[in-house]
This record gives structure tokens, C-alpha cells and sequence, in this order.
């Protein structure tokens, strides 16, 4: 089970920005979609922007005001 996410500089996915450990909290700024293809621009407590690419991994707990529960 994979306990971190990679948050990269661009939606290219190819620059890593920083990395998201467990119960690590980051700040979600906007929604991209671009045909199938969709990405969470975010920004970690050192201030550092990033892209996820959401896929079809659990992302955020239940309880998530994003998700509902």
C-alpha cells in the first residue's frame, strides 16, 4: 500500500515538486480537466505548489468535505 503521494511541477508529471506523506496536510487551489485527464493543483505548509493526476487511487479520507461521507 502505497503511503505518499507525488505532487510534480507541471500536469506533465515530469518535474517532482515535493512529495505528500501520510496525514500530511496540503491545501487544495484548483481543478483541472483536459479531456480524460484530470489533475489537483495543491500547495504544501512550506508554501510549494504541485499537480496530483488523480487516478484511481483513494486520494483523501471519507470524511473529506470533497467527497462527503
Amino acid at each position: 500500500m502505497c503511503y505518499y503521494l507525488t505532487a510534480y511541477t507541471s500536469t506533465k508529471g515530469t518535474k517532482k515538486a515535493f512529495t505528500i506523506k501520510k496525514n500530511q496536510p496540503v491545501y487544495i487551489y484548483a481543478l483541472y480537466q483536459n479531456r480524460n485527464k484530470k489533475y489537483i493543483k495543491v500547495k504544501n505548509s512550506a508554501g510549494k505548489y504541485g499537480y496530483i493526476k488523480v487516478g484511481s487511487s483513494m486520494l483523501f479520507k471519507r470524511s473529506s468535505c470533497i467527497f462527503g461521507g
